[in-house]
C-alpha cells in the first residue's frame, strides 16, 4: 500500500514521499476556519503525504484553550487509505503534536512487520504486537481475518 509507505517514511524521518500539496493546504484551512492558527508547518508536516482520490478533515477546537487543536482526517482511495488523528498543542513559537494513524492491509501482521525494518519488536500484549522505531515511533499490529491493522503512534515538535 503506497500510503502505507508514506507514513513510515515519514515517521522514521529517513525521506519523505510526496503527497499532494492541496490536501496539506485544505487540512491548514480547515484549522484556520475555526480560528487556529499558529501550527501550520505542523499541520502540512502531519498531512505531507496525504493524497489519493479525495481528503476529508474535521477539526475541533477548544473555547477553555485557543491553544489546543484536534484534527481527524482520512485521504487516500479504496484500498489504499489512512485514517489519522492528530491533537495540535501552541506553546509559545513551538507546536507540538501526537498522531495516530491507522492502516489496514490485506497481508499478514508478520509480512507487514518484515516490511518496516526500522521498527523493532518490543513485546506482546493481548492482541497486539508492539514495535518501535530509533525516532520514537511506535506501531502496533493487529492480525484480523483478511489480514493485519497498523497502527502508527508518534510525538512530534514543529
Amino acid at each position: 500500500m503506497k500510503k502505507c509507505v508514506g507514513i513510515l517514511i515519514a515517521l522514521t524521518s529517513t525521506a519523505a514521499l510526496a503527497g499532494d500539496p492541496s490536501f496539506a493546504d485544505f487540512a491548514v484551512k480547515q484549522a484556520h476556519k475555526q480560528g487556529f492558527n499558529g501550527c501550520d508547518a505542523a499541520i502540512k508536516r502531519h498531512h505531507e503525504n496525504a493524497g489519493g482520490a479525495d481528503i476529508r478533515v474535521n477539526v475541533t477546537t477548544y473555547r477553555n484553550n485557543p491553544n489546543l487543536l484536534t484534527m481527524v482526517s482520512t485521504w487516500g482511495a479504496k484500498g489504499d487509505s489512512v485514517f489519522s488523528k492528530a491533537t495540535f498543542v501552541k506553546q509559545s513559537q513551538k507546536c507540538l503534536y501526537d498522531s495516530t494513524s491507522i492502516l489496514t492491509t490485506s497481508k499478514s501482521c508478520l509480512a507487514y512487520a518484515q516490511e518496516m525494518p526500522a521498527f523493532k519488536y518490543v513485546a506482546e500484549a493481548g492482541d497486539y504486537i508492539w514495535m518501535k522505531n530509533k525516532g520514537g515511533a511506535n506501531l502496533l499490529l493487529k492480525p484480523i481475518e483478511n489480514g493485519c491493522v497498523a497502527t502508527f503512534t508518534v510525538d512530534q515538535e514543529a
